[in-house]
């Protein structure tokens, strides 16, 4: 023991279970096989970020628009030594709480970084609400990026800037280090692709396949093939940049000591069930609440191995608690080796999924049930008083609940 022991908390959104493989990780899988623990049963709280995060940083389900309650403790708070996050999502925000327990916390600029001319401009409230200038900088960028494919960007930071973010914290002796990657998220772009499909579409084109119009309106073979391509490209570059900073750390004189948790935060659909993407309103499908799970034990506890028992983004929390010497108290989440019986409770704005090791039952607002009858009576219990989230768009919609308000008013008075 070097007398550091960090624990670092690396989170990916939208990457899907299925997408933890040689092809889509060719280059990390071997660092991650030897020195991590494997949980491929692992589920999520949520079918996208703000519906599922909460299980990640609080241990429970999402409440209201996207928070956890006040009175649960975070993964930030069982530390005395400093902690720092970077969620890197514009959903992770102090107003919904996540910078609970952080000495240094930033959702959209590395806290240990200056804000750059544009990020200073956006903190002043006239500059950000005034549409000439929102008009203006559009045509700007428009104008700068026309003739190649940089217009598709991703609004965040990029995997390598994350990765640099990890080892300045850790080469500071942080205690416990969050960073988010966005890179696996839509749009899927071709200028981060590693052995992307071949571009024969314009960029507009891109952009189109890209929208959300069609999370309800599927695209057709070839574009969705198109489209699914690049995602695992994109999902290349992160794994190159994880590879790298894996690497970098194994180095260290207390990487025997740390503890590193890689988790998705939810999945993706690209044509299943007849949407696209993670929408909001739709039943909590395995393709978005399955993802990738793996823990680096200290000392190579559990190296190697793999577990199959059905476990949950809420045991995360209590798994870092046990390697502290924490107790925390929750009867609904367990350190993730530990094959106590769970019920996951997964959420969307509409319906509410609960999962047990051999039976899921789904409670929707309308009150459609399925599989009720298959499931544990204690599970019935969670699932019946489980309460819907009101989740909002970044345009401030919550996905499905008014399509539902309208139809239970038309219904009320006669109309079907």
């Amino acid at each position: 023991m070097n007398g550091y022991s960090p624990i670092v908390l690396l989170s990916v959104d939208t990457l899907r279970a299925d997408r933890f493989s040689r092809e889509c990780f060719p280059e990390s899988m071997a660092l991650l096989e030897d020195d991590f623990a494997r949980f491929t049963n692992a589920h999520s709280h949520g079918n996208a970020t703000p519906l599922a995060f909460p299980g990640i940083i609080a241990s429970h389900p999402v409440v209201d628009n996207g928070r956890f309650p006040d009175d649960v403790p975070t993964i930030a708070e069982l530390f005395d030594g400093v902690t720092t996050g970077f969620s890197n999502n514009g959903h992770l925000t102090v107003e919904r709480g996540y910078d609970r327990g952080f000495d240094s916390f930033h959702d959209q600029r590395a806290p240990d970084q200056s804000p750059s001319m544009k990020q200073r401009a956006k903190s002043i409230e006239w500059i950000r609400e005034s549409n000439t200038i929102r008009q203006v900088y559009r045509l700007m960028k428009q104008f700068a990026t026309s003739g190649d494919d940089s217009g598709l960007s991703k609004p965040t930071w990029s995997a390598e800037e994350i990765s640099a973010f990890v080892r300045r914290r850790t080469d500071a002796g942080n205690a416990f280090v969050w960073a988010h990657y966005m890179d696996p998220h839509k749009p899927f772009i071709p200028s981060i692709a590693i052995d992307g499909p071949v571009i024969d579409r314009t960029d507009e084109e891109i952009r189109e396949l890209n929208s959300y119009d069609h999370a309800e309106d599927p695209l057709g073979p070839e574009d969705t093939a198109f489209l699914e391509a690049l995602y695992d490209a994109n999902i290349r570059y992160f794994d190159r940049e994880l590879a790298r900073l894996l690497r970098d750390l194994r180095q260290k004189p207390w990487y025997d000591d740390a503890t590193i948790v890689v988790v998705g935060d939810h999945g993706e659909l690209f044509g299943e069930h007849g949407y696209m993407f993670h929408p909001m309103h739709v039943d909590p499908y395995d393709e978005l609440i399955r993802t990738p799970l793996l823990v680096k034990y200290p000392q190579r506890k559990h190296a190697g191995t793999s577990f199959n028992h059905l476990v949950q983004h809420r045991d995360i929390l209590p798994t870092i608690a046990n390697i502290l010497g924490i107790e925390v108290a929750s009867e609904h989440a367990h350190p993730l080796t530990d094959a106590a019986p769970r019920h996951v409770v997964s959420k969307s704005n509409t319906s509410i999924r609960l999962t047990e090791n051999d039976a899921v039952a789904i409670r929707r607002r309308h009150d459609s049930n399925e599989g009720t009858e298959t499931i544990s009576s204690e599970g019935r219990e969670i699932l019946d008083t489980a309460t819907f989230p009101n989740v909002q768009t970044t345009a401030g919609v919550v996905k499905g609940v008014e399509d539902i308000e309208r139809q239970q008013q038309l219904e009320a008075l006669g109309y079907r």
